[in-house]
């Protein structure tokens, strides 16, 4: 979410909060699982262009389970995913059902932010958008972990840019897609046309590009700390005089009503959702908004793109050429999934979408974090995963 938001937010609420946190705000991955009662595993892959990766299993009780494999969102982790409790978390509930269940992290996010010979602290680290998500995590991931469990298929799902990856990492790697059984695309995004709230107003904002270099560099965007991470959960947290702005920002973001997510979880969301990303990929989101259509990254000029592409303008994705059996689930109070946008998704995938769950008053977040998620969302997709075995 965008910094000067958190930083607003801190300002006006400090020395007004006397609530105190839940414990898993302060968690990370391994610790969440095992908070809920599971066993955690480490697993590292390294990319092909050297960024080193960290995965984490939800130990199964037996072998030979059916693989799952999850990706989180923009700006997010691994972290996203566990923070609705045993009872509400899709991760434990596809454990409780039978899966050996994988969660992925991309470049650059707090748990993946390394690399065989880059600083990260040089530009050059940070020189990556969802494109190498797509063509060159991706694989690397999906194929160490089908090392690991020794299959040969795995189910996919993602939320957000997990989905984005997907549909261009899926369309362009066929040896890729014929390791995905099936891909449930949770708040997809490809063509991000008719995006409403604070991100559309940001993308438009005239020489945009320009203020984000100018306030992060080719580098970092939304740099995690811990501390501040802390600071704004605490003023989030259910008795907090402050816990209005926190739901008001959400809203921006997301979609204007978050009746559904549990507000005396606020906290937990709160200290695990900025968990960084590279400037340039915030600013390929902005391109996708502004140019209406599913691109390469564009370098400003002619001359720039014809350095990288050897054509005046960034080539677009066809992921019309997905072949994987997909499933989308998607929301009509979502302000960065628009249905508008969603119905260009379903057209252009005509020939592999199985299934579409359409939930009137999902917002972007509600996958994640609603109260209903498990019986809206979960139950009937694990039905479709059983399906496939």
């Amino acid at each position: 979410m965008p910094a000067f938001l958190d930083l607003l937010i801190v300002l006006v609420s400090y020395g007004f909060t006397v609530s105190s946190l839940h414990p898993e705000a302060s968690m990370n991955s391994t610790q969440l699982i095992t908070y809920n009662g599971y066993t955690p595993e480490r697993h590292f892959v390294t990319t092909n262009d050297g960024y080193i990766l960290q995965m984490f299993r939800i130990k199964p009780e037996s072998d030979n389970r059916p693989v799952v494999f999850i990706q989180h969102g923009l700006s997010g982790s691994s972290d996203c995913w566990l923070l609705n409790g045993n009872w509400g978390s899709f991760p434990f509930i596809l454990t409780d059902a039978g899966f050996d269940v994988w969660l992925g992290n991309v470049r650059g996010n707090i748990y993946s932010m390394n690399h065989t010979t880059l600083p990260v602290k040089s530009h050059r680290f940070w020189n990556f958008t969802f494109e190498e998500m797509a063509e060159r995590d991706l694989p690397a991931m999906i194929d160490r972990v089908l090392e690991v469990t020794k299959e040969e298929k795995l189910f996919y799902v993602g939320h957000s840019q997990g989905t984005e990856m997907a549909f261009i990492g899926l369309s362009i790697n066929k040896t890729l897609a014929s390791k995905v059984k099936l891909f449930t695309a949770f708040a997809p995004i490809a063509r991000i046309s008719h995006v409403k709230g604070l991100l559309n107003y940001l993308a438009h904002m005239e020489l945009f590009d320009g203020l984000i270099y100018k306030l992060f560099g080719n580098h970092q965007f939304l740099a995690s700390s811990e501390v501040m991470d802390l600071l704004r959960a605490t003023i989030c947290t259910a008795d907090a005089i402050t816990r209005g702005l926190c739901e008001t920002k959400t809203s921006l973001i997301c979609g204007f009503d978050i009746s559904n997510i549990n507000k005396t979880r606020l906290d937990i969301w709160e200290a695990h959702y900025d968990q960084s990303t590279s400037t340039k990929n915030m600013i390929h989101f902005a391109q996708l908004i502004q140019q209406r259509r599913i691109q390469k990254f564009d370098y400003g000029s002619p001359a720039a793109n014809m350095v990288h592409y050897n054509q005046t303008t960034p080539p677009p994705y066809n992921i019309s050429t997905l072949t994987v059996p997909t499933v989308l689930v998607t929301g009509g109070n979502d302000w960065l999934g628009d249905p508008r946008d969603v119905s260009w998704l379903t057209e252009t995938l005509y020939k592999t979408i199985q299934k579409i769950i359409f939930i009137d008053k999902y917002n972007h977040g509600d996958y994640l974090a609603g109260k209903d998620a498990p019986s809206l969302v979960y139950e009937p997709v694990m039905k479709l995963m059983k399906s496939y075995l």
